[in-house]
């Protein structure tokens, strides 16, 4: 199947972020609204996760920013 997130073919599945996380990722602009329930590739997980380690502190805040919007 086709990744959504990068368009490349692998073995796709519904990747475990918690709802900070992925309001952090759609903050950043590392994760598109529309692909939040979408399963992802290992790939897109790996480097996904990779920004939420890098930029831990800042998930409070994005998180916020979206509480905000709505």
């Amino acid at each position: 199947m086709t990744c959504p997130r990068c368009q490349m073919d692998g073995k796709l599945k519904k990747r475990p972020f918690g709802e900070q996380a992925i309001a952090a990722l759609v903050v950043w602009g590392e994760l598109d609204q529309r692909l939040v329930d979408q399963p992802i590739c290992e790939d897109c997980y790996e480097e996904l996760r990779e920004t939420l380690i890098e930029r831990e502190s800042e998930i409070p805040n994005a998180a916020q920013t979206v509480g905000q919007a709505s």
